[in-house]
């Protein structure tokens, strides 16, 4: 996103966020501090997180490391690999061979 646009968006927030406690001085009255507070929380929690979602796999320190999840990807499938096809294949192709269930396939 352009740094002009982060810049208004950042504007507009602040706008917002500090001219809501006059808004709510007519329902609240002394206690309009409280929904204001929640007001800025929400807004600026929202604002960090979508500053934070803009690039999620960097190298920052809230980014996700991709190379440990391809890694883990890596381990888990080498041993889906191992525990089906290196025990389970030679036993099935060995019944197979053995039984002639492959050559009655081909007549």
């Amino acid at each position: 996103m352009p740094w002009i646009y982060l810049h208004l968006l950042n504007f507009a927030l602040f706008a917002f966020v500090y001219s809501a406690p006059f808004i709510f001085t007519a329902g609240f009255g002394w206690l309009s501090p409280a929904p204001a507070m929640l007001i800025a929380i929400a807004f600026y929690g929202t604002a960090e997180i979508a500053r934070n979602m803009e690039n999620p796999f960097d190298y920052d320190t809230d980014g996700h490391d991709i190379e440990a999840a391809g890694f883990a990807h890596y381990k888990e499938s080498r041993l889906f690999r191992e525990v089906m096809f290196d025990s389970a294949l030679p036993t099935a192709i060995s019944n197979n061979l053995g039984s002639g269930k492959h050559l009655s396939k081909l007549s």
